[in-house]
């Protein structure tokens, strides 16, 4: 539809002996006599381009004559149905089964629109997803699933008999429990304090959200002795500072929070070490 279309005149020549040539006229038409119009030529030109704005089907006939109009040759007809489509156009939606957290099923909801189309569809990513419930590249709704955290986009491609295509694509972000992870133990004599920090890289904190964003901290110690925070931090800042007074092993564990939007309850990634003050 609304792309021009050539009608293309095959009439075999045949011979007028009257007027002694074999030369004919044309009249082109097509019914209904709206929904269309000539985009070249007229109904009398021997091959004219049409264009369609409006779906559905059409009549198309032709009739040669010969030229003389005294001739007392016949005229010969031909009619064809025709059918117009629309141009395919690419829409789907892609909603998350659940929860945006690995691992996770996305569902498509294909909304395209054309006739007799044909899908393709494909992921930017080599590894970290499949396709899921029998479905594959094929499908008109397909199932994904995803087992690795990462930023995706998916994409649709509709074709059709029209030698047109119509691509859409969207992103989608999948995320993991974050992982938070502590140096190694050290050992220290007399009341000591330890800034857990980015500057400190013998107590830096090493936080990964995992394409996430961790929005909470925790930190937790125990030991034979009570534990001071220092310097306007506190067991819920990223890096806290604290003061170790009594002599001991302690174990210090930090938690980083992500909420995760299928579970009711934060995740919670885990790492602790020992700290011993003699």
């Amino acid at each position: 539809m609304n792309e021009p279309v050539r009608f293309q005149d095959k009439t075999k020549n045949g011979y007028d002996a009257s007027a002694r040539n074999d030369r004919y006229r044309v009249k082109w038409e097509i019914f209904p006599e709206t929904g269309w119009k000539f985009s070249s030529g007229n109904g009398t030109t021997l091959s004219p381009n049409v264009v369609f704005n409006e779906l559905g089907e059409y009549m198309v006939r032709l009739t040669a004559y010969p030229l003389d109009p005294n001739s007392t040759c016949l005229p010969t007809v031909m009619e064809q149905m025709i059918v117009v489509n629309d141009v395919p156009k690419a829409a789907f939606d892609l909603k998350p089964d659940g929860g945006v957290c690995a691992p996770s099923i996305f569902r498509a909801q294909n909304n395209s629109t054309g006739a007799d189309l044909k899908y393709t569809w494909t992921v930017s990513a080599q590894e970290g997803w499949s396709f899921a419930e029998g479905t594959n590249a094929n499908s008109v709704n397909p199932v994904f699933s995803f087992d690795k955290s990462g930023t995706y986009t998916v994409s649709l491609l509709a074709s059709s008999f029209c030698s047109a295509v119509s691509t859409q694509e969207t992103n989608i972000t999948v995320i993991h429990k974050p992982l938070v992870s502590l140096p190694e133990a050290q050992t220290y004599c007399g009341p000591q304090t330890i800034a857990f920090t980015e500057n400190n890289a013998a107590h830096q904190p090493v936080y990964d959200a995992q394409s996430g964003t961790i929005s909470a901290y925790r930190w937790e110690v125990s030991g034979p002795g009570q534990v001071a925070y220092e310097g306007d931090t506190h067991a819920g800042s990223a890096y806290p500072t604290m003061r170790f007074t009594e002599p001991g092993t302690y174990e210090v564990k930090v938690n980083g929070l992500e909420r995760m939007r299928r579970l009711r309850n934060s995740q919670t990634a885990n790492y602790h070490r020992r700290y011993t003050c003699a």
